[in-house]
């Protein structure tokens, strides 16, 4: 019985179970955060431009499987997330010589414009069920350029995500010979934070029914 009473207290007071027991937290914020901007269809152009913007070269292509963004899907502990960047290069054979690192911030926002959009509750309580098609809205920002010496094969890192709700890192493997392209590594699903709340940011009129504090039951 005292074993059953020891587990059942692990359950209720760990913090991952604890925290979500009673739901999820739901907030509505009319219009995205400052320096946010809608992702786009085009994606290519915008990997272009942050390309230009970050190396100074013009040409670029996506970087084989062999190269790779190793990551969590979820970080329990937001303060510290690894990240392991993999680079295969040859050990006798350096063609590139420096490293920028990016993080794409995201976020969820519902676009509104141009169409109704209700929030059913009852007593301020969502149903379980109810999904909401949103979009995302992002935000790059410089994290570090790594200047190689000799050849590596891959490079880690902590980053601080506690402020963040998803994020995706980007990292540009800069050639020795600028007439040659920036390989370009992504990292393929975003790391999401595990949280109990959730904030939906408002593109648009605020739908009907959207108050801040529902909760998923």
């Amino acid at each position: 019985m005292r074993k059953l009473y020891a587990i059942l207290l692990v359950a209720v007071f760990a913090p991952s179970a604890y925290a979500c027991s009673m739901g999820m937290s739901l907030d509505f914020v009319h219009g995205l955060p400052e320096g946010f901007y809608l992702a786009g269809n085009n994606n290519d152009a915008d990997i272009a431009e942050t390309v230009k913007k970050h190396t100074g070269l013009s040409t670029w292509f996506y970087a084989n499987d062999n190269f790779y963004v190793k990551a969590p899907e979820v970080a329990e502990n937001a303060a510290v997330v690894s990240i392991t960047i993999g680079m295969p290069v040859k050990v006798d054979d350096l063609h590139y010589n420096k490293l920028v690192v990016l993080l794409e911030e995201q976020v969820d926002v519902l676009v509104t414009r141009g169409r109704h959009v209700e929030i059913p509750h009852r007593n301020r309580q969502v149903p379980l069920n109810f999904r909401l098609k949103t979009t995302s809205a992002l935000i790059q920002k410089w994290v570090a350029t790594y200047k190689f010496k000799r050849p590596v094969m891959s490079m880690s890192m902590r980053l601080n995500l506690s402020k963040v709700d998803k994020a995706k890192v980007l990292a540009l493997l800069v050639p020795v010979d600028e007439t040659k392209p920036v390989q370009v590594i992504r990292q393929k699903k975003p790391t999401r934070i595990h949280r109990c709340d959730s904030t939906i940011y408002v593109d648009g009129p605020m739908p009907k029914g959207a108050e801040n504090g529902f909760y998923y039951f």
